[in-house]
């Protein structure tokens, strides 16, 4: 891609989460727990809930707290990932969950023959800490 393409594309994915944060502002009521958007609290899924029991949470709190009891086991078996070591520092549930892609990268970007950029592959996306974004 021209250097003109590959500005258009980056300002394109920030504009993309952007309005995918701006969703919990909005509409607050469609983000009462983390997980899949639903009625009901659902089963989380993607690359940080692989284990059992990951959802469904009643609340941010139980979220919260079920990550950090993974992160502690993970701690006494083995030396942790320097992903894991990522993720602990950035765990902070102060601030407010937003709806994320959670799978965001390269191969879940299109771009059309006129110049459209897509994001694909939803499956993962719900609302979660708004840092999920940055670890993937």
């Amino acid at each position: 891609l021209v250097l003109w393409m590959r500005f258009r594309v980056v300002v394109s994915i920030w504009h993309f989460v952007h309005q995918l944060r701006s969703i919990s502002r909005r509409i607050p009521q469609l983000c009462r727990f983390p997980g899949p958007l639903g009625d009901t609290p659902q089963p989380c899924t993607g690359r940080f809930f692989t284990g059992p029991g990951a959802g469904p949470f009643r609340s941010y709190a139980h979220m919260a707290a079920w990550y950090r009891n993974r992160l502690l086991v993970m701690q006494i078996f083995g030396p942790l990932t320097a992903q894991a070591k990522k993720a602990d520092s950035y765990f902070d549930d102060s601030r407010p969950l937003v709806f994320t892609h959670q799978d965001l990268h390269m191969r879940n970007l299109m771009l059309g023959k006129d110049g459209q950029l897509w994001m694909i592959d939803w499956a993962d996306a719900g609302f979660y800490p708004e840092w999920f974004e940055v670890l993937i």
